[in-house]
Parts: C-alpha cells; sequence; structure tokens
C-alpha cells in the first residue's frame, strides 16, 4: 500500500465535492458508512471567549456519518447542510459537554483512529497567515504540513498565496488518485 500526497490548487471545489469523488474512486458499497472528521475551533465559542492572543489549541473533533448511497445520490447541498448542522450546534453547552467527555474518558487521537477506511479527516489553520511571515529569505511560496501527518484520507486546507484562495494538501492511496484522475466531476475543477 502506498500513499501519494497530491497538492493541488483546486478553483471553485470544495471539500464536500472531494468526500463525493474519493467515495466513488474507492466504490463503496451504498449502504457503508461514510465519515469526514472535521476540526471545529471553539475558542469563540466559550464563555468568555479565549482571548485573541491565546496561544494554544482550542479545539474539537467531531464526525459527519452518511451512507455512502446518500451522499452519491445527492448533490453538494446535502453534504454542506450535514457539515452546517454539526459546525452550527457546537454552541457553549456543547463544547463545554465535549470537553468533560474528553476529561472523563480521555481519547489520544493517532493516525489509526482518524484515518481508517471510508474516512476523510479535514484539518485547517485558516486564521494563520503564514506568506506573510518572512524570517529573512523571503515569503514563502508553498505551505505543507510535513511528513508526520500523513496517513490515507488526510486533507489539510491552506490560506493560499493569492488573496481568497485556499492550498490543498491531500494524501490518499496511490489507487484512489489514479481513479480520480478519471473522475469527471473531481477533474472539472482542478488545475495542475
Amino acid at each position: 500500500m502506498s500513499i501519494i500526497t497530491y497538492y493541488s490548487f483546486i478553483k471553485r471545489y470544495s471539500i464536500f465535492n472531494s468526500n463525493r469523488s474519493v467515495t466513488r474512486c474507492n466504490c463503496v458499497n451504498a449502504n457503508e458508512e461514510v465519515t469526514l472528521n472535521i476540526i471545529v475551533g471553539t475558542r469563540t465559542r466559550l464563555n468568555p471567549p479565549l482571548p485573541q492572543e491565546y496561544w494554544g489549541n482550542a479545539v474539537i473533533l467531531k464526525s459527519i456519518k452518511v451512507k455512502a448511497g446518500e451522499l452519491l445520490e445527492n448533490q453538494l447541498g446535502f453534504s454542506a447542510l450535514q457539515i452546517n448542522k454539526v459546525v452550527v450546534s457546537q454552541n457553549y453547552e456543547e463544547v463545554i459537554d465535549s470537553y468533560k467527555g474528553w476529561v472523563e474518558k480521555p481519547v489520544m487521537f493517532s493516525k489509526k483512529l482518524l484515518l481508517m477506511a471510508n474516512k476523510l479527516s479535514i484539518s485547517s489553520s485558516p486564521k494563520f497567515s503564514v506568506y506573510s511571515c518572512d524570517f529573512g529569505w523571503g515569503k514563502p511560496v508553498g505551505v505543507r504540513s510535513g511528513m508526520a501527518n500523513k496517513g490515507d484520507g488526510k486533507v489539510t486546507l491552506f490560506p493560499g498565496v493569492e488573496e481568497g484562495s485556499v492550498d490543498i494538501e491531500v494524501c490518499l492511496l496511490t489507487s484512489t488518485l489514479l481513479a480520480m484522475e478519471n473522475d469527471e466531476e473531481f477533474m472539472e475543477f482542478v488545475t495542475v
């Protein structure tokens, strides 16, 4: 089993579309459950909110689960609505309950837990303005997550170098990526 990390600049594409494409290209049975793991920021969901200067992680992991058939039969709006429901529901009480649950039964997240069959795991640092950093040798030309953060189904989003753009780092099995090259819905949005 080999995993390829694919760097692309994708226009007008979304993680909702990629979840559909990966599910389709992996030939997942319509009755099997597919999962999208997302990280939800909790800084502004706490009361009082954490200050802007807070220098730590304040996140919770949430999973969106649907049957593969549902995902493939429905359009983009279906996936977006499922994710929106989970994100919007994360109010102060939900966040506190999540943290209390972790204190009572801690779970150390690992690649094995996050990157399993029929799962995509998405992470991002949208407020980290990496392209504005200059350590003396010029501004960055690209951002990557590093070797330790790789596994089948891992997707990382970074603010792009151009205003409003997004750089996407996708790690998938070679067989999935090769199948995606023939996926018309996916390739409609890709520029390499």
